[in-house]
């Protein structure tokens, strides 16, 4: 750590030299061969050096964070985080976020991986560093990842299931763990728990901190601004549904948007929406349904009623043409038939086939991942 030229105990007025020394040695790291040329989520995007609270979560999303360059943002994952923030009056300018790892870590095939351990070593360099400069108050771990950079850095006996939302003396520092806002994390730990936990947080914590001339000049707030006025694309596919149908149940509204995506999936690879299928009662849903059709609703571009959702004749999305296929396909043959008729199309699609034979031996599939490689090989 001493070839990286910083030193610790520095005065509250140095902060900033040294954040703007530590983006700089992040920005060359070489630390990680196969990350060389990614990108490193880490400046005054992050939020407040000045701040009393760190957040810290796994790492960059490849949809998120890797494109916007502002951590737990752009992607589901950061959906559901500034959903959570903005439930309890929380601004990204009155805290600090930062990664596990500060770039984002892919297979071979492109897709977000889970960081290794060779990775949070090198990376948990720049933390202690971090937490070193900005000696916040609390440090408040966002899934399991967040808790090994720590643990790297300072041993500790903190499990994440046995102590969410407990305060745990680290290394002098008061810890929060909790859970992942990742669509697969919001499967061990719903979006209501969470949400519990958040506000558990804003009675527990008295916000602290200052003005930061950087942050002010970043535009983050803008940025924050423009990227949640735009439509996810779960919610674009629900807009084009309804620009179709009438009206339509949340039940059959539902199906439809799973049909879609597993008929993408299953010719050309990927989903239309994005979206992480878990099994619920009534079937496949997209993780994170029910918080987009609010935002739909509070915006007013869909209004609702006993018989169903509508579209308010106010906007319009464009889909490629390829994903125009499949809805045209999916809507022309599900559209306006009765919703026992599009429940068993939903059932006899491979997935669920697979699903209802293993729940046959007794098996509870009740919130667990709907599509596995099994399912198109």
């Amino acid at each position: 750590m001493s070839n990286l030229n910083f030193k610790y105990g520095l005065q509250e007025d140095s902060k900033e030299l040294l954040f703007e020394k530590l983006v700089d040695s992040i920005e060359n790291c070489r630390l990680c061969p196969n990350m060389e040329c990614r990108t490193k989520v880490f400046s005054e995007y992050n939020g407040n050096i000045y701040s009393n609270v760190l957040f810290i979560a796994e790492a960059p999303g490849r949809l998120g964070a890797d494109k916007t360059k502002i951590p737990l943002f752009g992607d589901q994952t950061g959906v559901n985080f500034q959903r959570l923030i903005d439930s309890i009056g929380w601004t990204r300018e009155s805290f600090f976020i930062t990664n596990a790892i500060l770039c984002n870590p892919r297979d071979d095939k492109g897709n977000n991986a889970t960081p290794n351990k060779e990775q949070l070593e090198n990376c948990s360099i720049y933390l202690q560093i971090l937490i070193e400069l900005m000696k916040p108050e609390y440090i408040i771990t966002l899934g399991q990842k967040a808790l090994e950079s720590l643990r790297i850095i300072h041993d500790i006996n903190v499990t994440l299931k046995k102590d969410v939302r407990k305060v745990i003396d680290w290394n002098g520092y008061n810890l929060i763990p909790l859970y992942h806002t990742g669509p697969r994390a919001m499967v061990h730990r719903n979006y209501f728990n969470q949400l519990a936990d958040f506000y558990w947080i804003s009675k527990n914590i008295k916000l602290k901190t200052k003005p930061w001339d950087r942050l002010n000049k970043s535009g983050l707030q803008k940025k924050v601004k423009q990227v949640k006025s735009s439509q996810s694309r779960l919610q674009k596919l629900i807009i084009d549904i309804l620009s179709r149908v009438d009206r339509v149940s949340k039940f059959k509204l539902t199906k439809l948007i799973y049909l879609i995506d597993y008929e993408s999936l299953k010719n050309h690879g990927k989903l239309v929406t994005n979206s992480f299928y878990i099994r619920s009662f009534n079937g496949p849903i997209p993780v994170g349904l029910d918080n987009e059709l609010m935002d739909l609703l509070d915006l007013g571009i869909i209004t609702y009623s006993k018989r169903g959702y509508s579209l308010n004749p106010t906007l319009t999305v464009e889909l490629n043409s390829v994903e125009k296929s499949i809805v045209d396909d999916i809507v022309m043959r599900y559209g306006k038939v009765k919703d026992r008729e599009i429940k068993t199309a939903t059932y006899l699609t491979k997935p669920m086939k697979r699903i209802l034979k293993i729940e046959k031996q007794g098996i509870s599939m009740l919130h667990k991942p709907v599509f596995t490689d099994e399912d198109f090989t």
